[in-house]
């Protein structure tokens, strides 16, 4: 965050109070709808659930959640993601909520509240772990953290490559709570960069360095089953593609990133007898699809696709990398500066 955004994020309470936001975003829409969308993974019932968790293992917790959405309702008026195309020919705000990776809590924590404020959201599934107890591999990661008695890793004898395209250091320190925080966040960020057929021998090589038996199985953090997902469909809610295993489209090759989109989409109408109208891209930044990619969801049948580029959604933005952002606090003037960011970035 330059000076400039940490000025603004100084004075968001009083611009907020002000109504200066308010009327910024109903100007840009005074001739043209915009869609804001945040997005979520995990919505857990409290705060204590987070404990001993690592980054890509917590979850919003519900109070914060629920405080986020009826900001949302209270500036934007809330449609289907699957409207959105329709509403950008509409001068107005309107506003969608997505989740991603389809964990069982979206279900029992995030599902009921929407329900109750009168929310319509979308549900992005992985095809081939629903209903599954298989770990995606940033849960292996973690596994793997928490249980190594070791104090350091070696990069090299993980994935030299590492050091070059990610500029990771040599060793990485694994002696204090706050160092494996710290070494999750590097490490997973790696992960995300690289080519998904080397992913799970990277794991193994990993789980080797930590001297630490690897586990592929073995759920902590449930994922929905078919069951459920069909339930969400009859409260009103939408099930979207986000490929077959969370591969990273940016990294793979043609026919693996092609199968994964086909497969998906094929699994979840057969599943859910009925299409499946949008989609999302795992871990979702530019860096993480290709326009070919893009295409193939297009071929598909999707009406539209969600990346997670900072931003807005206004006529100009492309129906098959729609921008979405994040809510970080619950204080309606920190959901205002998360808003404003996402205006300035896309619209």
């Amino acid at each position: 965050m330059d000076v400039v955004e940490l000025a603004h994020k100084a004075i968001s309470p009083i611009l907020y109070s002000l109504g200066f936001y308010q009327r910024s975003w109903s100007r840009k829409a005074k001739t043209q709808g915009i869609v804001a969308v945040p997005y979520y993974h995990r919505i857990v019932d409290s705060h204590e659930v987070n404990s001993g968790l690592l980054a890509d293992e917590l979850g919003v917790p519900a109070d914060i959640f629920e405080a986020q959405m009826r900001f949302m309702l209270k500036h934007f008026t809330p449609i289907r993601p699957s409207q959105v195309n329709e509403a950008l020919k509409k001068p107005g705000l309107y506003f969608t909520v997505t989740f991603d990776d389809g964990f069982e809590d979206n279900y029992t924590v995030a599902a009921p509240i929407l329900k109750k404020l009168g929310i319509s959201g979308a549900f992005y599934v992985v095809s081939d772990y629903v209903g599954t107890d298989k770990l995606f591999w940033w849960e292996q990661l973690a596994y793997l953290l928490k249980n190594t008695q070791k104090k350091q890793i070696d990069i090299s004898q993980v994935y030299p490559l590492w050091l070059e395209q990610e500029k990771l250091p040599k060793i990485i320190l694994l002696d204090s709570a706050v160092h494996v925080q710290e070494a999750q966040k590097k490490l997973a960020a790696a992960f995300r960069h690289t080519k998904p057929c080397d992913i799970p021998q990277t794991i193994l090589k990993l789980a080797k360095e930590l001297a630490v038996a690897a586990v592929q199985i073995g759920r902590d953090h449930p994922l929905m089953n078919w069951e459920q997902l069909h339930d969400l469909q009859n409260q009103g809610f939408e099930i979207g593609g986000h490929t077959a295993s969370h591969i990273n489209l940016g990294k793979a090759e043609t026919n693996d990133y092609a199968h994964e989109i086909n497969q998906s989409t094929q699994d979840l109408s057969s599943k859910l007898k009925s299409p499946v109208e949008t989609f999302a891209y795992p871990y979702g930044t530019f860096s993480h699809y290709t326009h070919a990619a893009s295409k193939e969801v297009a071929n598909n049948g999707y009406t539209c696709a969600f990346t997670t580029n900072n931003g807005v959604i206004t006529q100009s933005s492309d129906k098959y990398e729609y921008p979405r952002f994040t809510l970080n606090k619950s204080w309606p003037f920190a959901c205002a500066f998360n808003v404003a960011s996402a205006f300035r970035s896309g619209s």
